[in-house]
């Protein structure tokens, strides 16, 4: 198939660099360069305008993957022995998560762990991780899942699960039926937040 390597929206200069727009197009182009994807010519009876919406779609499910999502929070590395993404972030946590569904954050994502090398610690950077990645759930519209968290044991339980709440984790009812060893313990959920509407 032949085709040609052309800037998807020519002419397109958004206003900010923050904006979703220009965070999508950034990604398309970084896609684009990277796995050499290419629009292809149109064929007679098909306008060109069509071919190019129908590689935006597809390429904007390719940026729904989990490694290009979870790259916006740092280093991304598979973990093929738990199954799960570990992100090392520039201050230097590391997140390990794992999407509810093979190759999609749509469907929620599993916080396995956050993980401070001990020097590093009592510096907010665990907290600089998770807010960056409730952000992040809120723009790409995913759950966040944890848990079990509040085990008795655990002289910091309640000091964790306040900090938990903080960033809108409630306790998840409907994993009531996974069963924890420790009738204190039980599973946290977070639903992204709605958008700030802008005046």
């Amino acid at each position: 198939m032949s085709g040609v390597a052309a800037p998807l929206c020519r002419g397109v200069s958004p206003t900010t660099t923050g904006s979703p727009e220009f965070v999508a197009l950034q990604s398309f182009d970084h896609a684009r360069k990277r796995h050499g994807w290419l629009i292809p010519r149109a064929k007679k009876g098909l306008a060109k305008s069509d071919l190019i919406m129908d590689r935006i779609a597809e390429m904007t499910k390719e940026l729904q993957k989990p490694e290009f999502v979870f790259a916006r929070l740092g280093s991304v590395k598979f973990n093929a022995v738990s199954g799960a993404f570990d992100i090392e972030t520039k201050q230097g946590a590391i997140l390990r998560l794992c999407p509810n569904t093979d190759g999609e954050v749509e469907n929620g994502v599993h916080i396995d762990e956050i993980e401070v090398p001990e020097a590093l610690r009592g510096k907010g950077i665990a907290t600089k991780a998770l807010a960056a990645l409730c952000h992040l759930a809120d723009e790409y519209r995913f759950e966040l899942n944890g848990g079990p968290v509040g085990f008795s044991e655990d002289p910091n339980r309640k000091r964790f699960v306040a900090w938990l709440r903080r960033f809108g984790f409630r306790r998840d009812t409907s994993a009531a039926f996974l069963q924890v060893h420790d009738r204190t313990a039980f599973y946290v959920r977070r639903c992204p937040r709605a958008r700030r509407s802008s005046r």
